[in-house]
């Protein structure tokens, strides 16, 4: 047998180790992580996700990207903790912490990976506002709104949910600020804007919006989010319940606010007006 030359026999092994190098290197920097089975089309009009429409993941433009990725929630971070304030009354059958529950079992029937614990009054990631109205900019045709706010625990979301609709002025059905709030928590749990007015998460509302009764979501909405999660590697605890409830909440109001003004400061908020098109 013919003898390799020593120079190349370094040569091979260095060409050993550099491939074991970057093999090491692309294992050390992927996400690892477990996710749950996607999402499927309803097949009647009462299942989960009948409306089919487009997973808009994939067709984010400037206008209706989500918040940044560094103010999104990594793994570590779930269960999210999720506080409320109350700057105007809770509407006849309806509760600020029940909306924001059934809004987060909605969503955890597209992933289960979205959970939360629910009532934390000390420093939560999420605090849920529920007010009369919003006034943001020169808009005060405002159904809801997300904003990141400084301070406290990082990320830290704030969702405002009026009571009463701006366009009308009469008062909103519960039915109505729970999809508003279905609505904001998408936002907080990283999913941006969709351009079908059909998907939950549409910039604005619309007559065909939130048409599947059992969890107000489309097929897009479903799959934007289960796609959103395990873009950021958000490992499933199939142990984890999508909310561990806390105690009743028994903040009082005691001088309601008529209007929140959320200054334009430069901070990313994610608006939700009953029509048009977002500021």
């Amino acid at each position: 047998m013919k003898a390799v030359p020593v120079v190349h026999t370094l040569r091979y092994g260095w060409v050993v180790a550099l491939l074991l190098l970057l093999a090491g290197c692309q294992q050390a920097t992927t996400p690892h992580f477990t996710s749950p089975t996607p999402p499927k089309a309803g097949a009647t009009a009462s299942d989960p996700f009948f409306v089919v429409t487009d997973n808009y993941f994939y067709k984010y433009t400037a206008d209706t990207q989500p918040f940044p990725a560094g103010s999104q929630f990594t793994s570590d971070m779930y269960p999210i903790t999720v506080g409320y304030t109350l700057d105007t009354p809770e509407p006849a059958g309806f509760t600020l912490k029940g909306a924001a529950e059934t809004a987060v079992r909605t969503w955890a029937q597209a992933d289960p990976r979205v959970c939360i614990r629910s009532g934390v009054s000390a420093d939560p990631r999420i605090t849920v506002d529920l007010v009369a109205h919003i006034q943001y900019s020169n808009f005060t045709n405002i159904l809801g709104l997300t904003k990141i706010v400084s301070g406290g625990r990082d990320p830290h979301f704030i969702v405002y949910v009026v009571t009463v609709d701006p366009v009308t002025g009469t008062a909103m059905l519960p039915m109505e600020i729970t999809r508003t709030v279905t609505h904001e928590l998408g936002h907080a749990f990283g999913l941006g804007h969709s351009d079908d007015e059909r998907d939950l998460m549409c910039a604005h509302t619309s007559l065909v919006q939130g048409l599947t009764p059992s969890t107000f979501l489309t097929f897009g909405d479903a799959g934007a989010m289960w796609t959103t999660l395990n873009n950021k590697a958000i490992n499933w605890n199939a142990a984890q319940p999508a909310v561990t409830p806390a105690a009743a909440l028994t903040a009082a109001v005691a001088t309601p606010t008529p209007t929140v003004t959320v200054p334009v400061d430069g901070t990313v908020v994610c608006v939700y007006p009953s029509a048009g098109t977002v500021p």
